[in-house]
């Protein structure tokens, strides 16, 4: 889960987007989307069809309660293996209809993963920019 600080970071940027909005309240609710996610191979490939894989996550986003958040983007602490981070957002898209605010704690360091601070990415306006 997002630390106290890193919820007060997160909403104070989401406030940020329009400024000229006075009426904009965030409430970060923190769900905990447990689940049992097949393993990948040594080479980062799966046994199964991407499509397969994002049925999966709904059913434990379902379990989540995630059918409250319908028509709301959502924030989403991506997870370190960021095949799973990418399968989570087009699920989120899919049950929500919006791309989340994605939270990033982990990044490449050459062929490693490293914990280092925040990167906040809006993947609505990423992906709504496409048109």
């Amino acid at each position: 889960p997002l630390t106290s600080d890193e919820c007060e970071e997160v909403s104070e940027l989401l406030l940020l987007r329009d400024p000229e909005c006075e009426e904009i309240t965030i409430r970060l609710d923190q769900k905990k989307v447990t689940c049992l996610l097949p393993a990948s191979a040594k080479d980062g490939t799966f046994p199964e069809p991407p499509a397969r894989l994002i049925d999966i996550v709904k059913k434990n986003l379902a379990r989540a309660g995630i059918a409250g958040d319908k028509g709301i983007q959502v924030v989403w602490l991506v997870p370190k293996d960021p095949v799973w981070g990418s399968l989570f957002q087009v699920a989120l898209y899919e049950e929500t209809g919006f791309f989340p605010v994605t939270v990033h704690r982990w990044r490449f360091d050459g062929e490693s993963m490293v914990k280092k601070g925040l990167v906040i990415m809006d993947g609505q306006g990423m992906m709504a920019s496409r048109d």
